[in-house]
């Protein structure tokens, strides 16, 4: 259901601050970021690998918990 939702006509109106997190392998949500990228201002940050779900690589966990925390507080 969700890949029936199309807002990217929306997204040139979003002018926040955004973090985009993605695997460069998942197929389900490279090419929805790729379309978040236009947000401005945008941060897209990608990591390797195809899983979905983080937690699954706990090193890529703590990476996107990283990029998170830099993200909204300046710091890791």
């Amino acid at each position: 259901m969700n890949a029936e939702i199309d807002i990217r006509h929306i997204l040139p109106a979003i002018h926040t601050p955004t973090l985009i997190l993605h695997r460069i392998g998942d197929e389900s949500v490279v090419l929805s970021s790729a379309y978040l990228a236009i947000i401005s201002p945008a941060l897209n940050s990608s990591s390797c690998g195809h899983r979905h779900f983080p937690f699954y690589d706990y090193d890529l966990a703590d990476r996107m918990t990283d990029e998170a925390e830099e993200f909204l507080t300046g710091a890791r």
